[in-house]
C-alpha cells in the first residue's frame, strides 16, 4: 500500500483542522492516516478510484500541501486521459516533468 506524506499542513482554525481530518476519513482510498515527525502519512489503496483520486488532489490543493508529485504514482492506463490533462489545475504540480517544452521557450 503506497504511503503519501502531507508535509507542512497549515490549519487556520480548530474547525479547519477538524474538517481536514473529516475529509481524510471520507476518502475511500485512504486506508489509514497517522501523524509522524515529518507530516501526516496516508496509506492509500494502490489503485484509487477516480473519485478518491480527485478528492486527494483537491485536498492537496486546498491545504497547499507541497510535493504533489508523489501523486503521479497513481497514474494508470484507466485514468491517464483525465489525470494527465495539461489544463487541469494540478497538472504542473503533479507532473512537472511532462510540461511541454514549448512552454519554456
Amino acid at each position: 500500500m503506497p504511503i503519501v506524506i502531507c508535509k507542512r499542513v497549515t490549519f487556520y482554525s480548530p474547525n479547519d483542522e477538524t474538517m481536514f481530518f473529516e475529509f481524510l476519513g471520507r476518502i475511500t482510498a485512504i486506508r489509514s492516516f497517522v501523524g509522524q515527525e515529518d507530516g501526516i502519512h496516508l496509506s492509500i489503496h494502490s489503485v484509487p478510484s477516480e473519485e478518491s483520486l480527485r478528492d486527494i488532489l483537491a485536498l492537496f490543493h486546498r491545504y497547499r500541501i507541497p510535493a504533489m508529485r508523489q501523486l503521479a504514482q497513481f497514474e494508470r492506463k484507466s485514468n491517464h486521459d483525465w489525470f494527465t490533462d495539461r489544463n487541469a489545475y494540478w497538472h504542473k504540480k503533479v507532473f512537472p516533468s511532462k510540461i511541454d517544452k514549448h512552454e519554456n521557450s
